[in-house]
């Protein structure tokens, strides 16, 4: 019972560290994210063109909206690979959890 017990804190220890370090990764991404966005904007902001639009200005935002959609689409799918290895890192001390279960009840039995 008591190391039982002892398994699940464990458990539930590293279940905890692990998401403490997804979220620290996740806040860095963010930061780092957000600093890239200010120097994007305040350069733009210097060359702002007086006058009309030119092509090259047109291919510019088009090229600025496909980079964007190409980081939203990569955020999202970093989010499913962090929470992919978080589950998998949880399955994974789930069943040594059960296998030292187990152990402890074939032990008990012999």
């Amino acid at each position: 019972m008591k190391s039982r017990l002892e398994s699940r804190l464990i458990l539930s220890a590293e279940v905890g560290q692990a998401l403490l370090q997804r979220h620290e990764a996740y806040v860095r991404q963010l930061e780092k994210k957000a600093g890239r966005k200010r120097s994007t904007s305040s350069r733009r902001d210097a060359n702002i063109p007086e006058g009309e639009v030119t092509e090259k200005d047109v291919k510019e935002v088009d090229l600025e909206s496909r980079l964007e959609d190409s980081a939203r689409e990569k955020a999202q799918l970093e989010k499913c690979l962090d929470q992919a290895l978080v589950n998998n890192e949880v399955t994974e001390i789930s069943n040594k959890t059960n296998l030292q279960e187990l152990q402890d009840v074939r032990e008990t039995i012999s």
